[in-house]
């Protein structure tokens, strides 16, 4: 069975980004991986298939968290991004016996279902006690593979430790991004008009990623009413309440001429059916070209009492999200995980994001409450289940805290600097 697309949702009231499960425009209903054959003469002529929990679990580009699950049933099958002229190496503890082989099944929507075929067949090498394997991305757009180990014929099972997958390419640093004013626009709470939010917005974006060596070029003001693909879906005369990031915001970026087609969607809506919902954004997104899972929402208005009130929010926060959400599009993490992430993951190896400079909060993940919660210079202060004493968190200033502060919001570290412009590097634009 392989799991559904993952996406990041950016409540207002307490910052929580929960990770949860989204059937995006290829994914509905059950899923189950079909074998359709080898691309490559060279592949053995029995590959081994993908195990019962291929595809329950996905690693991202140099995402330094701990990935316990995803070792445990790698050779089963875990979900590898790719991009169309990056990088890849792929690492763990090398284990007894011959290297065994890794074996990249590439994935095919289609319906309901995922088709899968092979794609690259790579020996590994022995590298620091380490058993490594490198490979490239070569076809022409953002693709899924499908990971197996194979020795000797039969499935590598021996579980992996330090499993990591990092990436490069060869991208410019350089990013723009397209601000989408999608149906009628109702101002946030200080009342800006479109151009003097997309200032705004440049503004917080260039203070926040120039220091991790990004440049922020321009945002352009784009109005989706005259989008000639999707123009008919977003009337300039009523709000758009999205619940998710459906198929009809992920192709609004397509059919756009240069530069447009190379930026970052960026889609303004009036609000989320759900609660608090403020923004929305995939984990390290699919690309920077429109598409599926492609895209960044934001509103400028939280809702309350299930719909029945809507309340504007201040521009400043709308920035902080833009910062926040865009920080997971490339691949960051919370600083500190909660216990929300663990769940909707389904790995709970993880407390922190496992970047050495970023700090982090031990016992967030056993939070009692979520509002209201008093701040003290950049410390949060936090109530935990009796018997645990109250934490500071000296996370409560990054940009990818998971909660809301009354703290001006801080850089990205240099850890954090160094994986968004190396996964910048990825994506094509």
């Amino acid at each position: 069975m392989v799991s559904p697309e993952k996406t990041w949702v950016f409540w207002l009231d307490d910052l929580e980004v929960n990770l949860v499960r989204h059937l995006g425009k290829y994914f509905a209903g059950a899923f189950s991986l079909l074998l359709v054959g080898c691309l490559f003469d060279s592949a053995p002529p029995d590959p081994i298939s993908p195990g019962a929990n291929g595809g329950d679990y996905r690693l991202f580009p140099n995402d330094l968290g701990k990935a316990d699950s995803a070792a445990k049933y790698f050779a089963q099958g875990v979900i590898l991004p790719g991009h169309p002229g990056a990088s890849y190496s792929l690492s763990f503890v090398a284990g007894e016996g011959s290297i065994p082989n890794l074996r990249l099944y590439r994935l095919i929507p289609k319906g309901d279902q995922y088709m899968y075929t092979t794609d690259q067949l790579i020996e590994g090498k022995l590298s620091e006690g380490q058993w490594r394997y490198d490979f490239n991305a070569n076809f022409s757009s953002q693709i899924d593979w499908l990971t197996i180990l194979e020795q000797k014929g039969k499935r590598y099972e021996t579980p992996l430790t330090n499993l990591h997958f990092a990436g490069w390419g060869s991208n410019s640093s350089h990013i723009s991004l397209n601000l989408w004013i999608t149906g009628k626009y109702v101002p946030p709470a200080g009342g800006e008009t479109p151009q003097e939010l997309a200032k705004l917005i440049l503004a917080g974006y260039r203070t926040a990623y120039g220091p991790a060596g990004i440049t922020v070029d321009t945002v352009y003001l784009q109005y989706a009413s005259s989008h000639r693909l999707s123009g008919k879906s977003f009337p300039d005369s009523l709000p758009i309440v999205a619940e998710d990031i459906e198929s009809r915001f992920d192709s609004l970026g397509n059919g756009l001429a240069h530069p447009y087609s190379e930026a970052l969607d960026l889609v303004l809506i009036f609000g989320f059916q759900e609660e608090g919902m403020l923004g929305l954004s995939p984990l390290f997104g699919k690309n920077l070209e429109a598409g599926e899972a492609g895209v960044v929402l934001l509103s400028t208005h939280r809702s309350s009492a299930g719909l029945q009130d809507f309340t504007a929010v201040g521009s400043e926060v709308m920035v902080a999200t833009a910062v926040h959400e865009t920080g997971h599009f490339f691949g960051l993490r919370h600083t500190t995980v909660t216990q929300r992430d663990m769940m909707a993951s389904g790995d709970f190896s993880a407390e922190e994001d496992g970047i050495g400079d970023t700090p982090w909060c031990p016992g967030l993940a056993y939070l009692v409450g979520t509002r209201d919660i008093p701040v003290s210079s950049k410390f949060l202060s936090r109530k935990f289940i009796a018997g645990l004493a109250a934490y500071q968190c000296p996370d409560a200033e990054n940009p990818m805290f998971p909660y809301s502060t009354d703290v001006i919001m801080g850089a990205f570290t240099e850890g954090q600097g160094a994986i968004l412009a190396k996964n910048l590097s990825i994506f094509p634009h």
